[in-house]
């Protein structure tokens, strides 16, 4: 923002011409916008479907079943979905004791190391050997200091796509007092919440806490989406050199 808006906020005010101060102001604010579109695009590009929202929109409150990947109720692959007042408060994955068991061994480590989550490579030794029913690996992967992804790779045995199942585990802010849990919520949270699909997160007598999700994660998540962001903007100054060099001063007379 300090190198790029303020430069930009006084170039467009200072070299245009009096009359026009207020024009090339709104074209720099509205190239400005142009970028915001970029990134509300690549978002929704890069978000994978959560099955259970489009599924969830016209049920009444009660415990219904997805068909999950096969399409049919009553298989091994089938989303239990609890409904409150009007919005989904809870949902049974597929295959959820090993998910569980997996969860528990990265709480205890937690427990054990003044409540932080492992990295991802410190949890790779938890969970060795540790599949799924499909006989996938069940993968840990630390997104942030206090929040980390336990998946399994779903029916389809494929990452990255909607059938994908697992926790989102978060540990306590530690700047809260000893044994209180953060009512803080995410963006996203608030965006699930909005959309009528905001979990519960699972009572426990844990501080580390877990919330299922099915799909809806980002394809590109963690440094790689800000360096993905920070290619385009290098790709960008770089295209602006050629204008740089050949670009001429020119004097404008105003009365």
């Amino acid at each position: 923002e300090v190198m790029v808006s303020i430069v930009c906020l006084e170039y467009s005010y200072t070299q245009a011409p009096r009359n026009m101060k207020s024009l090339i102001m709104a074209i720099f604010l509205l190239s400005v916008s142009f970028g915001n579109q970029i990134t509300e695009f690549v978002n929704s590009v890069i978000q994978v479907d959560d099955p259970v929202i489009a599924f969830a929109e016209e049920l009444k409150d009660g415990e219904h079943s997805h068909p999950g990947f096969d399409g049919t109720v009553g298989n091994e692959d089938d989303i239990i979905i609890t409904r409150k007042e009007g919005k989904t408060s809870k949902r049974q994955l597929p295959d959820q004791e090993k998910i569980d068991h997996a969860a528990s061994l990265i709480t205890v480590w937690a427990e054990e190391n003044d409540l932080t989550l492992p990295t991802t490579e410190e949890a790779k030794p938890l969970l060795s050997g540790l599949t799924d029913r499909w006989g996938s690996e069940i993968t840990y992967t630390r997104l942030a200091s206090r929040t980390a992804r336990l998946a399994s790779d779903g029916p389809d045995k494929e990452s990255g796509t909607k059938w994908d199942i697992g926790f989102i585990m978060e540990a306590p802010d530690k700047a809260l007092p000893a044994g209180e849990k953060s009512t803080k919520k995410t963006w996203l949270e608030k965006r699930r919440e909005f959309l009528g699909v905001a979990e519960e997160t699972e009572e426990s007598d844990s501080l580390i806490t877990k919330t299922a999700y099915t799909g809806g994660q980002p394809k590109l998540e963690g440094p790689a989406y800000y360096w993905f962001f920070t290619s385009l903007m290098l790709g960008a100054a770089i295209l602006f050199v050629p204008y740089a060099i050949f670009s001429k001063e020119k004097s404008h007379l105003q009365s």
